[in-house]
This record gives C-alpha cells, sequence and structure tokens, in this order.
C-alpha cells in the first residue's frame, strides 16, 4: 500500500492537522445553521440521527481498518482493540443521545467532548499523518464527538437535568475504574484512559509524574464539571427570576 509508504508522523499544528480544525469547525457552523432554520423540521432530524450514527460506526470503523492494515506491524493489538479510551464512550454516549434523547447520555457526551475529546482534538495522541487511514478513523472520531458536545447545547437547545454535575462526575470515575482494570489485566502495554502513562505533548505533561497526574486529573474533573455545567445554572437563576418560581432544567 503505497499511501503507508508516504504517510509521515503526525505534528501538532501541521497543515493536516488545522485542515481538518477547520472541517470540524466549518461541519458544525452548517449543522447549526439547518437546525436553527428550523429545529423540528425533516431536515435537521435527519442530520440529528446521522450524526448520531456516525458517532457509533467510528468505533467497529476504527477496528475494521486496523485489522485489514495487519501484516508484518500488528496495527490491532489489545492496547488498542477495546473501546475503553474515554472517547470511544463519548462516542458511544454521544450516538444515543442523538438517536435517542436519554438525558444521561446527553449530559455525559456533553462534558465527555468538552472536557476530554476537544483535548484529544487539538493536541492528538496519534503517530499518523495523511492520508494514512489511522488519520481518518482517529479524527472522524474525535470531530464527531466534539461536534455533539456543541450541536446538543447550541443546536438542539438541550439543557442538562439539575444534579448533572454529580452524575457526570460519578461516570467519569466510573470510567477510570474500569480502564484500570483492563489496564490491569491487559499487561503493561495497555494505557486506556492514559492511566499507565501520559499522551506527549498533552495537558498531562504539566501534572507531574505518575502517580500524581491522576490525581490532578480527577481535581480537574470536579473543576470542569464546575465550569462547563456554570452557564446552565445562570440560565436556570435567570428563568427564576422572571418567573418568580424555580424552573427545572429539561
Amino acid at each position: 500500500m503505497n499511501f503507508l509508504a508516504t504517510a509521515e508522523r503526525f505534528q501538532f499544528f501541521s497543515f493536516s492537522h488545522w485542515v481538518v480544525l477547520v472541517l470540524v469547525a466549518g461541519v458544525f457552523l452548517w449543522l447549526h445553521a439547518a437546525g436553527k432554520e428550523d429545529p423540528d423540521c425533516d431536515r435537521a432530524c435527519r442530520q440529528r440521527k446521522g450524526l448520531g450514527l456516525v458517532l457509533l460506526v467510528c468505533y467497529p470503523l476504527a477496528l475494521a481498518v486496523r485489522w485489514s492494515l495487519n501484516g508484518a506491524s500488528p496495527y490491532l493489538t489489545w492496547a488498542n482493540a477495546l473501546p475503553m479510551h474515554l472517547c470511544d464512550w463519548a462516542a458511544i454516549a454521544g450516538g444515543i443521545a442523538l438517536l435517542t434523547g436519554k438525558p444521561l447520555f446527553a449530559e455525559l457526551t456533553y462534558f465527555w467532548a468538552l472536557a476530554g475529546t476537544l483535548q484529544g482534538l487539538l493536541t492528538p495522541s496519534l503517530y499518523h499523518d495523511f492520508p494514512h487511514p489511522i488519520y481518518f478513523t482517529f479524527f472522524l472520531l474525535h470531530g464527531s464527538v466534539v461536534l455533539a458536545g456543541l450541536y446538543l447545547p447550541l443546536t438542539l437547545k438541550w439543557r442538562p437535568r439539575p444534579g448533572a454535575r454529580r452524575r457526570v462526575i460519578l461516570w467519569t470515575h466510573v470510567y477510570g475504574a474500569m480502564a484500570v482494570f483492563v489496564n490491569q489485566v491487559g499487561g503493561r502495554q495497555v494505557n486506556y484512559g492514559f492511566l499507565r502513562e501520559k499522551p506527549a505533548g498533552s495537558l498531562l505533561e504539566w501534572m507531574g509524574d505518575w502517580p500524581w497526574y491522576i490525581l490532578w486529573m480527577m481535581a480537574l474533573v470536579v473543576f470542569l464539571a464546575w465550569l462547563l455545567f456554570l452557564p446552565f445554572d445562570r440560565q436556570a437563576k435567570r428563568r427564576e427570576d422572571l418567573d418568580g418560581s424555580e424552573t427545572a432544567i429539561s
């Protein structure tokens, strides 16, 4: 395969990286414009469900691509074969949220997309550059998750329920516990959730060595949960002041 030979090592904010970032922004503006025209129209509904299906297809597609590339070099190993990175969970949650409207999955999608996957989009833990197939599957997943995290509150006007902070913090730590278990079972080469080793160039590099950076990650989850849900707190307070009574966020 000639494209495997021509693909170079990925570099942050290279031309191929900027193309992805601009493309994600452009797709969001397109989806947002369609949804703003008439949130109940058939076109907006098809786009919402289409994005949900893309999110659910991301993992099996990445699995199939890695399987097809297996040869002299194993692209598919226990270290990447399971949907056990947080972004995988965010993609599954996003697909369910967009297809079914389940509120818990919408809350998790919003939080995981903007607290975690957005960083993965900006500072990818990625070796292969364009035009390697893994470049496409990586950015399809991360870009789609970020799109869903923005699409829910900005286009669909979704709002979290009271207690959303507690739920996303709880489920994020449930994910972390499961990732620790899978890492222990899988051996030293398995690093789901980056709980064994920090990815180069990420925010985690500023948080000290293992295990201290994990403690900082746990604190950051609480802080980001407070920060990301703060705009909804203010909206709820304004509604309460206008209505003269407490209004639940739907």
